[in-house]
Formats: C-alpha cells, structure tokens, sequence
C-alpha cells in the first residue's frame, strides 16, 4: 500500500500507524509463544483459530447489538482474548497428557481419549465461567444500564459474551479441529485401525465348555431363531399306468391287469 509522504508526518498518523504496528506485533508473539508452547503446529493451529474465532464472534454480537468500539471495548477484547488463551492451555495441557502413552495402550482411539480430556476439564471450564460471568453481569445489567454508565457498558458487553463464547470455543471448536486434524496421521490411523479391530474381535461371543455362547462379560448370547423353510410347492405328480403280466401254468396263456 502506498502512503503520501504529508500523511507520514501527520501526528494523528503516526499514532495510528504505532497502533496497528503493535497489534501486528503482539498477534506474531503470541503466535510464537502458542507454538512453542504447545510444541507440535497443528495443536498451535487449532488454538489460534478457536482464538480467532472468539474475537471475531464476540466483535460480531458487539456490533449486531449497536454499539460503538470504543477504548473500553477494545480492553475488553484483549481481555477475553487472554481468558480463552487460559482456558485453551488448560483443555490442551489435558488432552497433551492423555495421549502421551497412546501408543501402549489399546483400548482407547485417539479421538476418544481428546473426547475424555475435555469430559476431564468440563467442570472446571464451566465454574469458571459462571464465576467471571456473575460480576461481569452484575455490572453490565446493574452498572451499565440502570446507573448508565456508558464506559462499563462498553467493556461489560464484551467481557459478557466474551467469556461465554470462549468456553464455547474450547469445548466445541479447538478440540474437535485438533482431534480432526490428526485424525490422517499415519500413526493415529494405525492406532485406531488397530483399537478398533481389536475392540470388534473383543465383542464376538465365545462358545464355553458346555456349549453356550457368551459375550465377553460372561453373559449367555441368545441368537435370533432361523427362519423357518417355507415348504416347496409341488405340481400334481403325473402316475403311469402299470401293466402287471401274469402267467398261467400250463395253459401259456397271459392276462394283463391294470
């Protein structure tokens, strides 16, 4: 993009120029820390899109509801930015410890035990939701609209929803993109491949001793009864007439009996 060169040394610029310099700056080191942090780009990835995808959702009920961006609210996007980046590397942390020993254990697919680190954290995740939740709308419902303070109102707004979108995002975005993206993993698939044939012979009923079929918690098998042959239908049978010869001794005379 080109820039006169009157506007380069417009003060008002400038300022702006520096603001936007510095957003550029804190979104490439917050990017590197998450990589570093998380230590494998796909996990990296997965969190910032569920980043992204909370300050462009919270900055989307903020406009469709009219209100102005203001200072206030653009504190308050940076606020919640950092309670979702908190709450990502918890969840995260969680799914990270899980599928450390994936390789030796088969009785989980990758997916499941991702399924399990956010079960581990859901409790959590939702107490500290409604905990941020409670003094957030207490100001915004009490401070902001009947006491009319228009600069909480601002940043409220956005803390409000911030907080809910951000659980949201943990729970039903970064980890399900982080479990899909590793899903084509050669190793991954070979594992579930693996979980998944074992887990199928697993169920297949065994004959004991006395002959009756149980599952593999002991219990008898019933199957379902054969159906039954429906009988052949059969034409009329068409029945020669037979001819008995008989033979009379002694007069070599021969009679026929039908």
């Amino acid at each position: 993009m080109l820039v006169d060169s009157y506007l380069i040394k417009d003060p008002a610029f400038k300022k702006e120029f520096e603001n936007e310099t510095t957003k550029l700056e804190s979104a490439i080191a917050l990017t590197t820390y998450m990589t570093f942090y998380f230590r494998t780009w796909k996990m990296s990835l997965a969190a910032i899109l569920g980043l992204f995808f909370v300050v462009i959702t919270t900055a989307g009920v903020y406009s469709a509801t009219g209100f102005e961006v203001t200072p206030s609210a653009i504190i308050g996007f940076l606020t919640i930015l950092s309670y979702a980046l908190y709450d990502t590397m918890v969840v995260f942390d969680k799914i990270r410890e899980n599928v450390t020993d994936l390789g030796e254990q088969k009785n989980q697919t990758f997916t499941e035990r991702v399924n399990l680190a956010v079960n581990q954290t859901l409790v959590r995740s939702i107490n500290t939701s409604v905990v941020g939740i409670l003094p957030v709308g207490s100001i915004l419902f009490i401070g902001a609209w009947l006491l009319g303070a228009g600069t909480l109102q601002d940043i409220a707004l956005s803390l409000f929803v911030g907080i809910i979108v951000g659980t949201l995002a943990t729970i039903f975005v970064q980890a399900p993109l982080y479990a899909r993206m590793r899903r084509g993993d050669a190793d991954i698939a070979s594992h579930t491949h693996e979980v998944l044939r074992l887990r199928s012979e697993r169920d297949l009923p065994r004959i004991t001793s006395s002959g009756t079929p149980v599952d593999r918690r002991g219990n008898a098998v019933e199957f379902p009864p054969l159906p039954e042959e429906e009988p052949v239908a059969q034409d009329d049978e068409f029945v020669p007439d037979i001819v008995v010869t008989t033979y009379e001794p002694g007069g070599g005379g021969r009679s026929g009996q039908r």
